[in-house]
Parts: structure tokens; C-alpha cells; sequence
């Protein structure tokens, strides 16, 4: 072979070579570890796919325990008479007259639930009828404090119309009693409550909340439990984040008047009339002026945006105030005195809305909704506020001695909350007396010298 050949045949063998080596390692080391690969990742999606439906049984149950404990106890007739004991006391806590009152109970019904074994219902339903007649503020009295009880229960059905009963709607001075009896509603209401297959045996209506049971012993529990039903009070411990969030003031609703309107009362005047007898007629009609009904609450839309904090103890607080597009800076001094800057824009301009100074003022006085809020201390996490309470702050100074009035915030706080970045005025962590002592407590300086 000549050297040219030899070379070439030695490029050959080695392109071969290469190429075999190639192919075996395909086939025995990356096409196998490609396939492990798949299936380790399929794996860990099977895994990830187990702890999440895992955590959503977890959650699942966790409500379902919460919502067995508001069902009706386990003894049905002994629910059914409890549960129309309370039902009687949230009517008459509703200003509703017991002579109007007509509360049917029904047979309870096992028998059209869904069943979760053979013969072996879901739960049992219980049903009223209630006929009454009064005014709608009592009704949304009533819808309020209905839903806010921590059963398992709902109106299913309900029909409010206009009395056939009223005579006149003459609003004069002279005719007050017509005014009251022309506003009256006729209310018919389909109830309906469950008890569950495994609901508890208790010996209460209402369960019993474990903040007081670790209070009291458990036949006191119970006895206070039992009390709330006998006394038309309901429950103290009622179902949290059930009305609308942000809060609304549902008064409102039987303000406003639907069925009726606003009464409007017109004095009844004598064609010829002395001097002092219009005088009088006036300051009557002063006296007889309607309130100002309670305007929109604005605490829900002012978020805390930021908090900023200095080594020196000073800090700053910005709010906005998203209904009205208000904005409030609240500035902390090293010595822990703190202002409040506000202000509002006009065509994209920033000017001042209220005077500086130590409050957080929301709304206004015209129109009902006036809101004072202190901050007491700004951290780096957020602030520690106190609502304006003049009442609790003149019974507050009256129990100390003049020379240490001041004091007062210090030892005996009014309600504190303490708001983080994110949170609303409406929202924010309530503390414990104890709690709220701690936090407002002077932090002492640091020593230098160490």
C-alpha cells in the first residue's frame, strides 16, 4: 500500500470508529438516561399532583369539620323545639310584636336527601313557615342576625309585600300613630335547617366555641350556651366574613325604603295664624328635623401602601384612599412624635386636605361618616393605630390622677390594631390589652458603649 492509501485508511478506521462509538453511546448511555430522566420527572408530577390533591382533601376536611359543627345537634326533636325557641327570640330581638308572629314548624324530612349509603340519609332537614307583619327595619334586623348564627341554616324562600291592612298615609303633626301603621309588610318565610348524619350529640342548639370552653368549665360552656337561646339573644360568637366585605351598613336598606319611601312629615297650619304662633310652629319643625342617616364608610379603601424605618427610630407611613383618591403620610420623629400629612389631587396636583397633625381623618361630619384614627407607633412592619373614642378618653382620665392623665393611652389603650403593608383600615390584627401595653411601651436606647 502506498503511503496514501495507508492514510486513508487510517481516516476510515477512524471515522468508524467514531461513528460506532457514537451509536453505542446513543443507544446504551443517552437514550437510557433520556428515558430515566422522563420517567424521574413524571414521577415527581405524580408526587406533586398526590400533596396537592393531598392538601385539597386536608383543607376539604378542615372546612367540612368546621361546617359539621354548625349543624343542628345530632337528637332531632330535641333540635326541632331549640331551633324554634330561637327563631321566636330573633323575631322579638327584631322588634317584631309576637301578637303578628305566626311560626309553623313542619315535619322533618329525611326521606327527599341525598344518601351516602343504602337507607342511610345525608342529613335531615327542618322546616318553617313563618307568617309575620311589621316594618322593614325590623326585617333587615332580622335577615342580619339570622345569617350571622353559626348554624347550618337559610330562608329558602321569602315574600314581602305591602299591608292590606293600612288605612291612611297621612303624615301630619296631628296624625302620627296612621304614619307608623301605613308602613307595615306582610313577610311569609320558608326556614330550612340541617342536621347532619354525624353531627355532634351535644346538649346545646348552638355549639359551643373551644375559646369558651378553655373559659369556663364545660357545664358552665354549656349553661351559657343554652342562655343565649332562652334570653333571644342568639349567639355571642357569631360567623365572621358572612356580610359583605368591605362592611356595609345594612340599616341603610330600611332607611331608603322600598315599599314605602321616606316619610315626609308636613305640619297641618291654620289658614289665619298670629305671629307667635308661626314662631312656634317653626321651632317644632326644627325640633322634628330627620337625622342625617349615616354616609358611606370609607376605612375599607384606605390601604397602608408602604412602610419605611430608620435606624434612629424614625419611619414613614403612606396611605391611599382609593374612593376618594385621598393620600396620607404619617411621619415618625426619633423621639416617637408622630404627624399626619393628607392630601388630595386636583388635575393631577397634590394639595393639602387636612391641617397636619396627630390624626387620621376620614369622611366628615356633613355627611355622617367622620372617622378619627391615632397612630401610636410606626415600625418597620407596619403601625399600631387607636380609633378616637372622646367618651372612652374623658372615662379613661377620669380613673387616674390629673398628674398622670397622660399616662392614660399607655396603661388603659382603647382598642389597638395593628395594620400591615397590604391591609385596609377595615381589616388589620386587634390586641389584648396585654398586647397593646407591650407594643405602645416606650423602646429604650441602646447602649452605645457596648
Amino acid at each position: 500500500m502506498t503511503p496514501r492509501e495507508k492514510f486513508l485508511a487510517t481516516v476510515l478506521l477512524v471515522f468508524v470508529g467514531i461513528l460506532l462509538a457514537g451509536v453505542l453511546g446513543y443507544f446504551l448511555v443517552y437514550d437510557p438516561m433520556v428515558t430515566k430522566n422522563k420517567e424521574l420527572l413524571k414521577v415527581e408530577s405524580d408526587i406533586l399532583a398526590k400533596q396537592t390533591q393531598l392538601m385539597g382533601i386536608l383543607q376539604e376536611r378542615k372546612l367540612y369539620e368546621a361546617k359539621r359543627q354548625q349543624s343542628l345537634p345530632a337528637d332531632v326533636g330535641a333540635a326541632r323545639e331549640s331551633y324554634q325557641r330561637l327563631l321566636s327570640g330573633l323575631l322579638r330581638k327584631a322588634d317584631f310584636s309576637a301578637s303578628t308572629t305566626n311560626l309553623v314548624p313542619k315535619t322533618p324530612d329525611n326521606k327527599t336527601t341525598p344518601t351516602i349509603a343504602p337507607k342511610k340519609p345525608a342529613y335531615t332537614k327542618l322546616e318553617y313557615t313563618i307568617d309575620v307583619r311589621g316594618e322593614e327595619k325590623s326585617l333587615v334586623a332580622f335577615l342580619e342576625l339570622f345569617y350571622k348564627q353559626p348554624l347550618l341554616h337559610s330562608i329558602r324562600k321569602m315574600t314581602v309585600k305591602r299591608s292590606n291592612l293600612e288605612t291612611t298615609r297621612t303624615t301630619s303633626i296631628t296624625s302620627k300613630s296612621s304614619k307608623d301603621s301605613a308602613r307595615t309588610l306582610e313577610i311569609t318565610m320558608e326556614v330550612e335547617a340541617i342536621v347532619l348524619e354525624n353531627a355532634d350529640n351535644r346538649g346545646t342548639l348552638l355549639p359551643v366555641p373551644g375559646v369558651l370552653g378553655m373559659a369556663f368549665s364545660g357545664v358552665g360552656a354549656v349553661a351559657h350556651t343554652r342562655a343565649s337561646v332562652e334570653n333571644n339573644s342568639g349567639s355571642q360568637f357569631l360567623v365572621a366574613d358572612i356580610s359583605a366585605n368591605p362592611p356595609r351598613d345594612y340599616r341603610m336598606i330600611a332607611w331608603k325604603d322600598i315599599f314605602y319611601g321616606p316619610t315626609k312629615v308636613e305640619p297641618e297650619r291654620p289658614k289665619k295664624e298670629k305671629v307667635e304662633e308661626k314662631k312656634e310652629i317653626k321651632k317644632e319643625e326644627k325640633k322634628e328635623e330627620k337625622p342625617i342617616p349615616p354616609g358611606e364608610n370609607y376605612l375599607p379603601y384606605i390601604v397602608l401602601t408602604a412602610a419605611f424605618a430608620e435606624a434612629d427610630g424614625r419611619c414613614l407611613i403612606t396611605l391611599f384612599d382609593r374612593a376618594n383618591k385621598h393620600e396620607y403620610n404619617i411621619m415618625q420623629s426619633p423621639t416617637g412624635e408622630i404627624e399626619v400629612e393628607s392630601f388630595r389631587y386636583e388635575k393631577n396636583t397634590r394639595v393639602p386636605l387636612h391641617p397636619t397633625g396627630p390624626y387620621i381623618i376620614v369622611g366628615s361630619r356633613e355627611k355622617n361618616n367622620l372617622a378619627r384614627l391615632v397612630p401610636r407607633k410606626l415600625t418597620a412592619l407596619g403601625m399600631y393605630v387607636e380609633p378616637v373614642d372622646d367618651d372612652f378618653d374623658k372615662r379613661r382620665k377620669a380613673g387616674m390622677p390629673p398628674a398622670f392623665a397622660f399616662l392614660g393611652p399607655l396603661f388603659f389603650p382603647n382598642e389597638v390594631r395593628f395594620f400591615t403593608v397590604g391591609e385596609s383600615l377595615s381589616q388589620g390584627e386587634p390586641l389584648t390589652t396585654r398586647e397593646a401595653r407591650r407594643a405602645l411601651m416606650p423602646t429604650p436606647p441602646e447602649d452605645s458603649g457596648r
